[in-house]
């Protein structure tokens, strides 16, 4: 491939990568063998958790390690997962969660209006095809369904002024998100959708490393290594919250 193109979509404003080259089944198993690819709790989980009711038929697609469903299953009348990686099904299976090793799209041919809620946490990044994937999604959605997406936050500090770490490129991400677009594919779907949410600053740090990095400036570097962990706490209390975070959630309601 010569040459990859940074596209954007006229009706939501949505970038994404052309052509799109995505990621085989050995590149996730290396990014998974660095230990911190797949998180136990996040704070988008806790977000989808709040919409968990105790009559819901619930499908997650790309579950990871399903810590997600493993914390709502209680919750709820029945989970459901969709992945690909196979060492994950297998870890799946074993915590006695029913696992799909299919695509959203091929799942929606046998499975339409069968869910109250489905979630993708981190997923539609990856996905070439994302007017299929929601149409897909939604048709497994009951109307009333919520389908609730989160997605990397390409506004924050960290992709602003690192917009080129390789893993917010192919074949890693396709496509770039942020609240705006997010918000403008209720303009496409039949769906209504709730202000998207903005993960808090949890690493301002690591930002404040990226832009000394970024602006070449060796000081902003030095005192940002020379942070202590409790005045970090501090900072994030404080100036954290008006700095927007690295993860969006957005919650779709099929009408």
């Amino acid at each position: 491939m010569d040459k990859v193109l940074l596209y954007r979509c006229k009706d939501t404003l949505y970038r994404f990568f052309y052509p799109a080259i995505v990621g085989d089944e050995s590149f996730y198993l290396d990014l998974q063998k660095t230990g911190t690819y797949y998180r136990d709790w996040n704070w988008e989980n806790e977000i989808a958790a709040r919409h968990v009711r105790p009559e819901q038929a619930l499908l997650e697609v790309g579950c990871g390690l399903g810590a997600f469903l493993e914390g709502v299953r209680s919750q709820c009348a029945s989970v459901s997962a969709i992945e690909f990686n196979p060492g994950l099904i297998e870890l799946i299976r074993q915590k006695g969660i029913p696992i799909f090793n299919q695509s959203i799209q091929e799942h929606a041919k046998s499975h339409r209006d069968q869910y109250d809620l489905i979630c993708a946490f981190q997923v539609l990044e990856h996905v070439p095809e994302v007017n299929s994937f929601i149409t897909s999604a939604l048709s497994c959605l009951r109307k009333g369904g919520n389908l609730i997406l989160s997605v990397p936050n390409s506004d924050p500090y960290y992709y602003k002024y690192d917009k080129y770490h390789v893993l917010n490129l192919p074949p890693h991400h396709v496509g770039l998100w942020n609240k705006v677009a997010l918000a403008n594919l209720s303009k496409v779907f039949d769906v209504e959708v709730e202000p998207v949410r903005v993960e808090p600053q949890f690493a301002l740090k690591q930002q404040l490393l990226v832009i000394g990095h970024h602006r070449q400036n060796a000081a902003l570097v030095r005192l940002a290594e020379l942070i202590p962990p409790l005045v970090e706490k501090v900072l994030v209390r404080t100036l954290g919250r008006f700095i927007p975070g690295r993860n969006l959630v957005a919650v779709f309601t099929k009408r």
